[in-house]
Formats: structure tokens, sequence, C-alpha cells
């Protein structure tokens, strides 16, 4: 929050700096050499219960009691776009939102030079966007989509929003659009709250590819990437405390050791994979997403999820629904009963406590989630809309890894959602 806070002054500081100056910017042949431009969101969610605290990433803060509030999904956004040549440009832009853990390092979203090959070739190198589904390019820019965020269920499990690297991009006509592919190597670090506790995640290699068609009513697109967590053969980031106490214990406990085992990185690569297609035509916006994710890791588990949106456009407003879903691949382990010591019962109750904290860090990522939404957006101006919607969530018992948990629920639960947005974007 506090970020957040100073982000605001300086916001409207470069705002009012971009519009004192634009008349004002170096020219190269004939273009702008800086071009500045703006975007935000101002929400007001009501979300969460006093155990499962909803957020719209993992990144950030959660709200819980179905409290109003500001925080969770309100946006401000800085970009900068810079072309010193016909060859030579690039882009920096910064994101203010409140994070689990606030920082300008993190808040840098985007920071790379491009360089034109040919006419069919780009090359990148910077920081950027994890281009893996359709919102890659404008996943903070609430303006640029119909609901009032995206979608949890498909958006949130991927805890990575940039990537440091490079990147080639090819592109050509093909009949009546434009068809471009990708291939991106690169690494990743993201902070992300599990069972209020701070979590760091490290990607040590990422390489991905990504391949897609638009015209301009549609737009296809297929990525796969494969990516390499850090620290293998260490114990998942959080996770050694326990570890070493399950080692303690096993000189009691035998299968201490092995449950020890499992919260070991040793299998750190992981697997990505999503298509995706959407159709905009008045009065329809159709819009749909698939993904499977593979992992070894019962810290990180496998899951397919998606979602299916379509609006109606009536004048300036458009209702619409969403559809989404998250479900795990593999059925949920439960760990072996720790020993009864009928002469210790002091240990008894310290040994099965140990256990059910364990069992409980792997609950808390666990992710079974179906949620149906509907609501409005009214385009108020040509860079001005505000939005209203609502959603349903059933979650599975031990699968509320999409909510900030403060006890894993045993059951199935409910929860409503409500939000007001107003999206707008400066240019």
């Amino acid at each position: 929050m506090k970020l957040f806070q100073r982000f605001v002054p300086l916001f409207l500081f470069l705002t009012l700096l971009y519009q004192s100056s634009s008349g004002m910017a170096q020219e190269v042949s004939g273009k702008k050499m800086f071009r500045f431009s703006s975007f935000g969101t101002l929400a007001l969610t009501r979300g969460g219960d006093d155990n499962l605290g909803f957020r719209g990433d993992l990144d950030r803060e959660s709200l819980f009691d179905g409290d109003w509030s500001f925080v969770p999904d309100s946006v401000l956004g800085l970009q900068m776009d810079m072309q010193f040549g016909d060859r030579l440009g690039g882009a920096v832009q910064f994101v203010g939102k409140d994070r689990a853990e606030d920082s300008l390092k993190n808040s840098l979203e985007w920071a790379f030079l491009r360089y034109r090959l040919s006419p069919d070739w780009t090359i990148r190198a910077g920081r950027m966007g994890t281009d893996l589904f359709m919102l890659s390019d404008y996943r903070n820019v609430g303006f640029a989509y119909l609901w009032t965020r995206p979608p949890p269920e498909f958006y949130t499990p991927l805890a990575f929003a940039n990537r440091d690297g490079v990147d080639a991009i090819w592109s050509s006509h093909l009949g009546k659009g434009t068809l471009r592919a990708k291939l991106a190597i690169n690494t990743s670090q993201s902070t992300i709250s599990v069972a209020d506790t701070l979590i760091d995640l490290e990607l040590k290699m990422s390489v991905g590819a990504t391949i897609s068609w638009e015209t301009e009513h549609w737009q296809l697109k297929f990525s796969a990437s494969e990516n390499e967590f850090g620290q293998e053969g260490n114990y998942f980031p959080g996770t050694a405390p326990l570890a070493d106490a399950l080692l303690q214990a096993s000189v009691i406990w035998p299968e201490a050791t092995a449950i020890s085992e499992r919260l070991k990185i040793n299998k750190p690569k992981i697997q990505y994979y999503a298509v995706g297609a959407s159709y905009i035509a008045n009065p329809w916006h159709i819009q749909s997403e698939i993904s499977y994710f593979a992992s070894d890791m019962e810290v990180y588990p496998p899951s397919v999820n998606g979602y299916f949106s379509v609006g109606y456009q009536v004048g300036s407003v458009t209702p619409f629904i969403l559809g989404a879903f998250i479900e795990p691949t593999k059925q949920r382990k439960v760990l072996p009963e720790s020993p009864v010591l009928t002469p210790a019962p002091i240990i008894t109750e310290q040994l099965a406590f140990l256990r059910q904290t364990t069992q409980t860090v792997f609950d808390s990522t666990r992710i079974g989630q179906r949620s149906v939404s509907t609501g409005l957006r009214w385009d108020l101006r040509y860079n001005l809309a505000l939005k209203a919607q609502w959603d349903h969530s059933w979650i599975d018992g031990y699968s509320g890894g999409l909510w900030d948990i403060r006890s894993v629920p045993d059951t199935n639960q409910e929860i409503d959602t409500f939000s007001v947005n107003l999206n707008f974007v400066f240019r």
C-alpha cells in the first residue's frame, strides 16, 4: 500500500510533465523519438471471507471478510515508447499496484530495446511481459478487455508476470491476416504469498515459443514453454525449516525422511501449453483460452484451466457472461499418520502437529475451482470505461490455492465477489 500511495503523486507529476512537453519531443525522420502514454484502473472490490482472501494475482495483497476496498484491483501505469531511427526502438513501463512485496524493481514491468533486422524479423532484449496468453501485452490495461480483471482461474496461477531475456519475432502476411512466430529465452523472479508467508520464486531458465494469426476480427494463438526452477535439489522456497524439523523427527518417525524429500525441487522443469481464440466484430465479443500446466513438484501441482466469454454490445454498453475453471490433474495426496507414542503423549502431539503443518503446505498450493461471472461495460468516452461485475466461485476442499488462505478449507466453499471499475487510457 505504501508503494501505491507513493506512486500516485509520481504518476500525476509525470502525466503533467508529458502534457506540457508533448509538443517539444525530439523527432527522428518526422516521428517522435519519445512517446508517453498512461493507463489505470480505479477499482472498488468486495470479496473474500474470514478464511479465504480474494486476490487477482498471487503477488498481490489480499481482501478478507467480505469488505469493500480499492486495494486489490486498482492499477496505475506509465509507459514510454522510444524510437531512435527506422530500426532501433524500445519501451519502458512502470505499473503501480499493491503487491505482496512492494518495490520499484517489481513495478518495472517492461524495459527493453527492439531492433528490426528486416521487414520480417525483429529481436528484443531486456524485461518484457510473459507472452504465453492472449492478454500478454495488456494484462494490466483494464480498458483493453471487457471484464473487471482477467479470469483468475486462467491468469493467476502463472506467477511470473514478466521475464528478463531475449526474443526473436518473425511476421508475415497470411491470407487476410498477419502470422507471427516468436522464440524467447529468459529468466524471471517473483514474490508470492502462500498461507500468509512470502515465498521467492526463481525461474533459472525459460524457453518459450508462440504462434499467432490475427485479422481485423479474429485472433488465434498457441504457446508452449519449458521452465526450469532455480535451486535444484534444494527445498522449495520457504519450506527449509519444516524439512529440518521432519529430518529431526525421522529418528522416531521413519516416514518423515521421505516426506521431507517431497518438499525438494528434485524435478525443477515444468511445461506450459496454451491455445486461445477471439472474435470481435460489433456487436459480438467472444474469447476463450485453455491451458495445461505440467509439473512433478508437489508444492507446484499440475492443472488444466480455461475460460469462455461472450459479450454483446448495445450502443455504448456491452453486457457479458464469463465461465472459468481450473482443475488439478493429480489426486490429493494424504501424508502417512505420525506414530502414537503412548509413554510420551507430548511428543505424539508434536509429531501430529508437524504432520498437519506439512500437509497444510501441500494443500495450500493445490487449486480446484470453477466460477461464473456476469457484468457489463459502459464506454463513457473513447478512452474511459465503467465496468461492473459479479463472480460466483465454487472452491473444492483442500484446493483453495487461488486465495490467500488463513486455514486450509476441508470442505467445498462458495464465495461471491463484486467489483466496480473505472478504466482509462491517455496517449
